[in-house]
């Protein structure tokens, strides 16, 4: 981060001459995000001033470390720490960006798979009446109403399937979740055979054969 006070402090040595080709260097360094070509002739340009001038310039920056030669490149170690530390900094704020946006996809996820849920217990868990103390003693809690989705997918898919269709309904489940697997049944249940319809459904698509090239 540019700071002021910093650049008097470290600039005390540099000549007038040298602080004005400075300052246009390190802000083009800045401003490429990096080191720039190492250019005598259009630097000089760039910092208005002749070319023998701006060599005697760059050549006691170097000398005073405040610019550093590498390869075709020059370079100050003020700006590259700098830049490093903003590098850094966008980086860090990029990662958590990405993970906020992950809880954020999740959470949705999470969200939608409630609301399927909801929709499906108003769809198939609909209320019945409490049973009496005598029914409950007799009957069970059952006849209080299926209260899980699975009980309500295998009940349906058996009633739809035939009662010996649980291994049927277990491969719908499988393949399509608890909320699919009730939606194909419905469907099913509307077909002249839901059984033959559930597996056609299930079964394996035909893997296309491989091309060959020319022989």
């Amino acid at each position: 981060m540019w700071s002021p006070k910093d650049f008097i402090n470290g600039t005390r040595s540099l000549t007038n001459a040298e602080k004005g080709v400075y300052i246009e260097l390190i802000n083009r360094m800045y401003l490429m995000d990096g080191p720039i070509e190492d250019d005598d002739r259009e630097l000089a340009g760039c910092c208005k001033v002749h070319l023998r001038v701006y060599r005697e310039i760059k050549s006691s920056l170097v000398e005073k470390g405040k610019l550093r030669q590498n390869g075709s490149k020059i370079t100050a170690n003020r700006v590259e720490d700098e830049l490093n530390i903003a590098r850094s900094v966008r980086e860090d704020y990029r990662t958590r960006a990405q993970r906020a946006g992950k809880a954020s996809g999740a959470a949705r996820k999470n969200k939608a798979l409630a609301e399927q849920q909801a929709e499906l217990k108003r769809t198939y868990l609909s209320p019945s009446p409490s049973p009496s103390p005598s029914q409950d003693k007799k009957n069970g809690a059952a006849n209080g109403g299926i209260q899980d989705l699975d009980a309500v997918l295998y009940q349906r898919g058996k009633a739809v399937l035939g009662a010996n269709a649980g291994g049927q309904i277990t491969k719908l489940k499988t393949e399509y979740g608890v909320g699919g697997a009730l939606e194909m049944i419905e469907t099913a249940a509307k077909k002249e055979n839901p059984r033959e319809y559930v597996a056609g459904a299930l079964k394996p698509k035909p893997k296309l054969p491989k091309l060959r090239g020319p022989v």
